[in-house]
């Protein structure tokens, strides 16, 4: 009967034990649930500067892990990986109809995402062809992809890169990015000195960097609809001189870079070629350019002939405001000459004398 007694008073110790434990590992859940979703994985420290940023991700959606049960934060991100990462912060948007350029991608797990990115005009091969999606993103490919997504604005005047020591190392088609990234606060350097822009982004620095941007938009995850590429041609005319076409050339490069999905086909026409009677004659035939670039007085001539358009008959009060009265003194002269024209071209002065 001792025995008996002694073994029911064990069970009835080892019972309570046990509901105590329950209960405890209960109130703790609860007070982790309360604080955020409790992570999976056995390398994030909470005292990591990271913890939050991949918290925040994980939450959302946006990352999974490098296996079951860990994150792997301090690993290279490969082009895949991020390319997934950014799809998921999208909303994972529907990609039928959408075609696929890459012949690498067959049998990953980033095949959606590459080919909804690709189609939006954010996102580059490192060919033609192929997308190297196990290749690892380098840290001003990564921001280059977000500037993209953000519409490309960047004030001309800034150049935060200029206080890194390696700021040559940046890539020329990366800087406005890199810029950019670094006034939003989105990009740090390595050291007070040092950027690293050629360095691999580690996947904790990626997480990081797009939890800023989910910052920085006010974390607008809602998909975009891919356009298709537009075609603009640009003639230039009374160009003399190789120096100057080349100059205009180069500035049309760099507008084709901020606003992906468009291309120029840029087409200067010598004085020697008599390009005014060219132009005027190809205006009336209808087969004439998207844009022009003519000099004064021959934009009124245009304008008064109803084959070009003032900008400022398209532009809204607030931006007129931003505008110098006498940069469209003759937009306003051609308005109010000739009110009714109807022409699908646009008149407005570019610099001192070329008139677009």
């Amino acid at each position: 009967m001792k025995i008996r007694g002694f073994i029911i008073a064990i069970c009835i110790v080892l019972v309570a034990v046990l509901a105590f434990g329950a209960w405890s590992s209960l109130r703790s859940s609860d007070i982790e649930s309360e604080e955020g979703t409790i992570l999976p994985f056995k390398d994030v420290s909470k005292d990591a500067w990271y913890y939050s940023y991949i918290s925040t991700a994980y939450d959302y959606g946006w990352v999974e892990g490098y296996s079951h049960r860990t994150f792997a934060p301090e690993s290279p991100l490969e082009r895949g990986d991020f390319a997934q990462m950014l799809y998921r912060y999208l909303g994972s948007p529907d990609i039928s109809g959408l075609n696929n350029p890459f012949a690498d991608l067959d049998h990953t797990s980033c095949k959606d995402s590459v080919i909804y990115l690709k189609n939006l005009g954010i996102l580059d091969g490192k060919t033609d062809t192929l997308f190297s999606p196990k290749e690892h993103i380098t840290r001003e490919q990564l921001v280059t992809i977000l500037y993209r997504l953000s519409g490309n604005k960047i004030d001309e005047e800034l150049s935060p890169s200029g206080k890194y020591t390696d700021r040559s190392s940046i890539s020329p088609w990366a800087l406005d990015a890199v810029d950019w990234a670094i006034h939003t606060g989105l990009l740090s350097g390595y050291t007070e000195t040092a950027l690293g822009p050629q360095e691999s982004a580690s996947r904790a620095q990626a997480v990081k960097i797009l939890c800023l941007y989910g910052e920085l938009t006010g974390y607008g995850t809602g998909s975009k609809t891919p356009t298709h590429t537009v075609k603009l041609t640009v003639w230039q005319a009374g160009v003399d001189n190789s120096h100057a076409a080349l100059t205009m050339k180069k500035l049309l490069n760099r507008f084709e870079k901020r606003n992906p999905g468009i291309t120029i086909d840029y087409v200067p026409i010598p004085s020697q070629d008599d390009p005014y009677s060219k132009v005027q004659s190809a205006l009336k035939k209808g087969e004439g350019p998207d844009v022009i670039l003519v000099s004064a007085p021959y934009e009124m001539l245009l304008a008064d002939q109803s084959l070009v358009l003032p900008l400022d008959t398209l532009l809204t009060d607030s931006v007129l405001a931003d505008v110098h009265p006498g940069l469209l003194l003759d937009c306003t002269y051609n308005r109010e000459t000739n009110p009714e024209m109807c022409g699908k071209l646009i008149c407005a002065p570019l610099f001192s004398t070329p008139r677009a």
